[in-house]
């Protein structure tokens, strides 16, 4: 696929980060959209910014749908008069079977790397958790668990330091990613366009594709991660806690 103009695409975590980023540079080529959230509301603001920069003639319509959920994706589905696939994704296997029975259907494998997100805000605000802020102490008793399993003391830290680690990490997350969410959004229309069938987004993306392929019964293991780690992959995901020796 060589021209985004007059097709039509259907985005879905169209709310915040790539897929706003997606829909809004299909929309300023005159791409057709149908954009979903599982939050209606920035769902809708998406739509907006695409509005004021798509040619004129270009549709985009705005839908809430929780793509977890069988009977809203068939909602969305009969709303858009799309193809189920189209918001259920692709997997590899797809390939081979398009490619016999259905050769003109193109299908492109996203891999993303760290994309700077508010994936961690938006998270905790769908699964109806409180503010960072308003975090109460059975929360921040989970937290220091899981660092003290890390082998991150939490001795001499009081609560308001948990969350504002907490609040730093998320932070950070968002800000000192490789790429951003435009950056990212640019590399996986261009694959698109390129009929690449596997598009990795970022060399961290890269490093870990290569990883795991060369040892791919380790890919779930502790020993894996720390290898990443050892490698320079994925260090902006490390917590902003002192580490054991600063302890």
């Amino acid at each position: 696929m060589k021209d985004f103009s007059g097709k039509l695409a259907v985005v879905t975590g169209a709310g915040s980060g790539m897929g706003r980023e997606l829909a809004l540079q299909l929309a300023s080529e005159g791409c057709h959209l149908a954009v979903c959230d599982i939050m209606a509301d920035t769902a809708a603001e998406t739509r907006c910014e695409c509005m004021k920069i798509a040619p004129a003639g270009t549709r985009v319509t705005s839908h809430a749908c929780d793509v977890s959920q069988e009977y809203q994706v068939v909602a969305f589905r009969d709303a858009v008069k799309a193809a189920k696939f189209a918001v259920n994704g692709f997997s590899e296997g797809l390939i081979i079977d398009l490619r016999h029975n259905a050769p003109h259907v193109k299908v492109s494998v996203v891999m993303p790397g760290h994309i700077g997100t508010n994936v961690g805000y938006n998270s905790q605000k769908i699964l109806g958790k409180p503010s960072i802020e308003d975090m109460p102490a059975s929360e921040i008793a989970k937290i220091r668990e899981t660092m003290e399993r890390r082998g991150l003391s939490t001795t001499g830290i009081t609560d308001p330091e948990i969350k504002a680690m907490v609040k730093m990490q998320l932070e950070s997350f968002r800000d000192n990613a490789p790429l951003t969410p435009k950056q990212a959004a640019a590399i996986i229309l261009d694959g698109v366009r390129n009929e690449q069938w596997r598009i990795l987004v970022g060399e961290d993306a890269r490093e870990l594709d290569r990883m795991v392929r060369e040892t791919p019964e380790e890919a779930y293991e502790l020993s894996f991660m720390n290898r990443l780690l050892e490698a320079g992959v994925y260090q902006t995901l490390l917590p902003p806690a002192a580490s054991p020796e600063e302890s």
